[in-house]
């Protein structure tokens, strides 16, 4: 994840280089990530798929691990190497 807040700060157009199979996990009320910026990271990045749960904050993935998990295990369980 990117910590800073510049322009340098996040990874730009390198993100287009990743190759693995991307779940981008977004939380409707996160306060930090957009639900446009969740969009164009996956957009970016062929093979990224989005979860994006309306009523979740940040961190979502402690915060509600029961509604994430299933997703995931499904993403993970799709993917082929």
């Amino acid at each position: 994840m990117w910590l800073g807040c510049g322009e340098e700060a996040y990874a730009g157009a390198c993100v287009t280089t990743i190759q693995c199979p991307l779940l981008v996990v977004h939380g409707g009320d996160d306060m930090l990530v957009s639900r446009q910026q969740a969009l164009e990271l996956t957009e970016r990045v062929k093979v990224a798929r989005l979860l994006n749960l309306s009523f979740a904050k940040h961190a979502l993935l402690k915060d509600m691990p029961e509604y994430v998990f299933p997703f995931l295990r499904d993403f993970m369980n799709r993917v082929t190497i």
